[in-house]
């Protein structure tokens, strides 16, 4: 009898063991999953409230970033040496008109952390001028066409609209088509034709595909 009620006593706490220590021993296998699990690059998502308790995760404008980087260095290159433009202009690194704070003379080499110093701000600069024109034509949520127009941005200035202020009517109107037309008969696709595809293609998909 007391043997038996050894053992029924040394399993009964085995079993109380075994409990007390699955929470911690299922912690630990799930910390194991998430440190093995894919790592969170994007830091930068925002939670949105989209009906009742419903949330999903709207990444779009990081999403336009990267798009936006990848075409603009595709486009522009990179000048190293410092070199002049066909206007004479001294250019820089990826596409950056060089100024006198700049401090850089023509032939000077350049480091790539000196190119991507100088194309940082350049680069944010374009893009959040993109990210607003999109916001006002409605296309807040077309990466593509935000990328785009970033692009159009870092190879006219944030003022293009000024010198294609017909175009900009036309997009605000929601007519495409007549904008685009406008675009392949300007100086401007004549000068950089791969530019102006870039943008007018990426006007036909936003204004004809729903987003």
């Amino acid at each position: 009898m007391l043997k038996e009620t050894l053992i029924a006593g040394f399993g009964a706490l085995l079993i109380w063991t075994g409990y007390r220590m699955k929470p911690e021993s299922q912690e630990q296998a799930e910390a194991d999953i998430w440190v093995e699990g894919e790592p969170i690059l994007d830091t930068s998502v925002k939670e949105i409230s989209w009906g009742g308790n419903a949330l999903f995760f709207d990444n779009t404008i990081t999403i336009a970033k990267q798009k936006a980087n990848a075409l603009i260095r595709s486009r522009e290159g990179v000048h190293n040496p410092v070199s002049a433009d066909s206007l004479g202009k001294l250019t820089a690194g990826i596409g950056h008109l060089v100024t006198p704070a700049d401090n850089l003379k023509k032939g000077q080499v350049l480091s790539n952390a000196e190119i991507e110093r100088l194309y940082k701000p350049d680069f944010n600069k374009a893009f959040n001028a993109g990210l607003s024109q999109a916001k006002e034509l409605g296309k807040s949520k077309d990466a593509d066409f935000i990328a785009s127009l970033a692009s159009v941005n870092f190879q006219l200035g944030t003022g293009w609209r000024n010198k294609f202020k017909n175009t900009w009517a036309l997009l605000k109107a929601g007519q495409s088509t007549r904008a685009i037309r406008n675009i392949n008969s300007s100086l401007w696709a004549k000068q950089t034709p791969v530019r102006t595809r870039d943008f007018t293609q990426a006007i036909n998909k936003a204004f004809t595909t729903p987003v």
